[in-house]
C-alpha cells in the first residue's frame, strides 16, 4: 500500500503549507510544515543594504525571523534576550538580521 500525504492547509498570508503524511510500513503518522521564507530573507537583505541604524534610540529593528524558524530555536534562547543576540549574530543566521552590525 502507499503511502498516504494530504495536504491540510495552507496560508496564503505566511505562505505556510501544513501536509499530513502516514507511513503504512512504519503505521507512523507526520505533520510537516513548511513555510517559503524567500520574500522575508529578501525584505531583509534590502533593509540590511540600505540600513544605517542610530543606537542612540533605545530601541531599533534588528531583523526579522520566520515564526516556523523561531519556533524551532529552543525556548530558553527565545525567551533569554542575550542569547537570542548571540544566535543573530551567528554568521549562519545572517539571513534573519536587518543589518550588519551586532545585534
Amino acid at each position: 500500500m502507499a503511502d498516504l500525504k494530504r495536504i491540510l492547509e495552507y496560508d496564503p498570508t505566511t505562505r505556510t503549507k501544513t501536509t499530513f503524511h502516514y507511513d503504512w510500513k512504519e503505521n507512523d503518522t507526520i505533520f510537516e510544515e513548511v513555510q517559503d521564507v524567500s520574500s522575508i530573507l529578501d525584505l531583509n537583505a534590502i533593509q540590511r543594504s540600505e540600513n544605517k541604524p542610530n543606537h542612540k534610540n533605545d530601541m531599533w529593528h534588528v531583523g526579522r525571523i520566520p515564526l516556523n524558524v523561531f519556533y524551532s530555536i529552543p525556548r530558553e534562547i527565545r525567551q533569554n534576550g542575550k542569547f537570542l543576540r548571540e544566535w543573530l549574530n551567528r554568521p549562519e543566521n545572517r539571513a534573519f538580521k536587518t543589518y550588519d552590525g551586532n545585534a
